[in-house]
């Protein structure tokens, strides 16, 4: 018997130390199809930026002539370990003793593949080979795909940008030069901008991208698994289907309500009246300020509380008519946030003449007639020339928004162990509670950068800087975080 077990252990030995220590195949889900990807990549970078260049032209139309660097990572790490052990039982003269002796071993065996596959799109590009009608419906096939795993998914990036884009849609980014110069700055944005935006739009005009509703009832039940039986069980008749679909749509509206409703409190409201609470505090105009302040608070919070009976809703009535007050609410909340920034506008404006009129007194009291006191006079025509100056020198734009990066991680691991028991009269064996495991998992990563890329000639050259160090970064982040540790000393 315990031939049979040294016997079973040297087999296990020998499985695990060759099997374990050659390359891994690319099978299973980490067979992934590259073209499929790429090209779901493509469509749902063309869909989700031209959707918004078409919501708001000026606000996103920058979009149109940026570019993206996409690095993909796939890893299959295969692991086994075998712990064989026994105590060795010695009975001794005595009645009732014995001397017992524990051996052990271990080995741990890995072996790790991975592949990554970088390119580069420019999205000039990218439109230019989408809005062609035949190679959008036969290359591409409508950029409609089947929900898969991993890299197969939906990749939600429509989602991505708009979250990103927040800050320039109420307003609180916007073009201009706001970037400084120096390392690391983002390209400007080009003269001719404007032409070409107009031009891309006017091309895309006749490209129809699929109906978001049937997309919003995956990402609905992809984002609350306890949905899915309902709509399942809606799903079942043709009335059935189109309530699950308005349903689900009226989710996602009342979900973009709220992201709206907060946004206004949380990057406008509050920030601007703490800035008047401190600069304003002596002035007669901020008690009417926070009046208008708890309005937005309020009407806010009923945004929220309306989105809460859409979800909860269970009939295309119910989830309408909850729909319906979020808007209002949200309405009231874009109005009021509208005129608490008037408000403090006028009370600043308010302000400053009180403080001009205190400087025109002092002035009269020093006798100092057009000149603010310890400040130098200018001499004749210093004045215009500065202001020509100022004029001629043209200050370089940028974008409201430099970058927006997203990385994704997909993570499937499985795994196996077996522990045979041996107890015999003078030996116990294994020692450890895993005699042989082993596990594999696959990893898929996606990392995507989106910004202005450098130009040449007035085309798109490469990624930018910028999105060159995002991708580094993400790419080495990724590495520190799967590396293997060392084993202790």
């Amino acid at each position: 018997m315990c031939r049979a077990g040294i016997a079973a252990t040297a087999v296990a030995l020998s499985f695990l130390s060759t099997s374990c220590t050659q390359i891994p195949e690319l099978n299973g889900v980490a067979n992934v199809p590259l073209g499929d990807v790429v090209k779901r990549i493509k469509c749902d970078l063309f869909q989700a930026v031209l959707s918004k260049a078409r919501e708001d032209r000026d606000r996103y139309g920058f979009l149109l002539r940026w570019s993206a660097k996409v690095h993909l990572t796939l890893i299959v790490d295969n692991t086994a370990t075998i712990n064989p052990g026994a105590t060795i039982i010695n009975p001794l003269k005595r009645a009732g003793t014995s001397f017992s002796l524990g051996l052990g071993a271990g080995l741990i065996t890995e072996a790790v593949r991975t592949e990554d596959i970088e390119f580069f799109l420019a999205f000039d590009q990218v439109t230019t080979e989408l809005g062609n009608e035949d190679t959008y419906a036969e290359k591409y096939n409508a950029c409609r795909f089947e929900n898969g795993i991993l890299l197969q998914s939906d990749l939600d990036l429509k989602s991505i940008l708009n979250k990103a884009l927040e800050p320039v849609k109420d307003g609180t980014l916007s073009k201009g030069p706001n970037v400084p110069t120096g390392s690391g700055a983002p390209p400007t944005i080009p003269p001719d901008e404007a032409t070409k935006i107009d031009e891309t739009l006017e091309k895309l005009k006749n490209v129809k991208i699929p109906e978001d509703k049937i997309r919003n009832l995956v990402i609905v039940k992809r984002n609350n698994p306890l949905s899915v039986p309902f709509y399942e069980d809606l799903e079942k008749t043709d009335a059935g289907k189109v309530s699950a679909l308005e349903i689900a749509s009226n989710i996602t509206a009342a979900a973009t309500m709220e992201a709206d409703a907060v946004s206004a409190v949380k990057n406008i409201a509050s920030p601007l009246y703490d800035v008047a609470a401190a600069s304003l505090k002596d002035k007669e105009c901020l008690p009417e300020i926070t009046k208008v302040r708890f309005k937005v608070l309020t009407y806010g919070a009923m945004v929220s509380i309306n989105k809460v009976a859409v979800d909860q809703a269970t009939t295309p009535e119910t989830s309408r008519d909850a729909l319906k007050e979020a808007e209002k609410a949200l309405k009231s909340t874009m109005t009021n946030t509208q005129e608490m920034l008037r408000l403090i506008l006028d009370c600043a404006e308010e302000a400053k003449k009180e403080e001009e009129k205190k400087e025109e007194q002092e002035r009269q009291k020093l006798g100092q007639q057009g000149q603010k006191p310890g400040q130098e006079s200018q001499k004749p025509g210093q004045q215009g020339k500065q202001g020509k100056k100022a004029k001629s020198r043209k200050e370089p734009a940028y974008d409201p928004i430099g970058l927006i990066s997203q990385t994704i991680n997909f993570y499937i691991t499985a795994s196996g162990s077996v522990t045979p028991t041996w107890k015999l009269v003078r030996m116990t064996a294994p020692v450890s509670p895993t005699f042989a495991s082993v596990s594999r998992k696959d990893t898929n990563t996606l990392i995507i950068a989106m910004g202005r890329p450098d130009l040449k000639n007035g085309q798109a050259a490469g990624a930018s800087e910028q999105m060159n160090a995002a991708v580094l970064y993400s790419v080495l982040n990724q590495a520190l975080g799967n590396r293997t540790p060392l084993p202790a000393n």
